[in-house]
């Protein structure tokens, strides 16, 4: 089974809540999802509605957000792992409750997993790469413990698999 975890450090995340956000990420040139928890995948990242009027932006850090509007944004700190290979289907089956290989490229999903709230996005795949990533972001506080989580299960489904 081909399997790797990795932190993810090069997405910007930026929470943007309130009346006018989806118009300040529009006018940045962004598409917005238009149902709640639904995810629009952009060429850096993804946007991400998880509420009537709040959105979840993931990105490089190059796209220049609007000053004015009525609506406030936030850094957000959420530790992020991408895995990748075809082997991440069966580690996700051994840790969540939803089977996030049925999501479509581009699907968003806020579920729990290994027993802690966390947010899924099955990125599309880069050229010639099959299949395509899973983007696993979780409360930073949490970091430390899925990291061990992910690693033990990979190493045990990788041993059960050699026995």
């Amino acid at each position: 089974m081909s399997l790797r975890i990795a932190i993810v450090d090069d997405l910007r995340l930026l929470q943007l809540v309130g009346p006018g956000a989806a118009e300040v990420l529009q006018r940045a040139g962004l598409s917005c999802p238009d149902a709640e928890q639904q995810a629009v995948a952009t060429p850096t990242g993804f946007v991400a509605r998880t509420g009537r009027a709040a959105f979840l932006l993931a990105d490089d850090g190059g796209t220049g957000l609007p000053d004015d509007g009525p609506f406030w944004a936030f850094p957000a700190a959420d530790h992020v792992f991408r895995v990748t290979g075809a082997g991440w289907p069966g580690l996700m089956a051994e840790l969540c409750a939803l089977d996030p290989a049925l999501l479509a490229e581009g699907g968003w999903l806020m579920t729990r997993f290994a027993r802690i709230a966390v947010w899924l996005f099955r990125a599309p795949p880069a050229p010639g790469a099959a299949p395509p990533d899973l983007l696993i972001g979780c409360d930073p506080s949490h970091g430390r413990y899925l990291t061990t989580t992910l690693e033990t299960v990979a190493a045990s489904c990788a041993e059960s698999r050699d026995n």
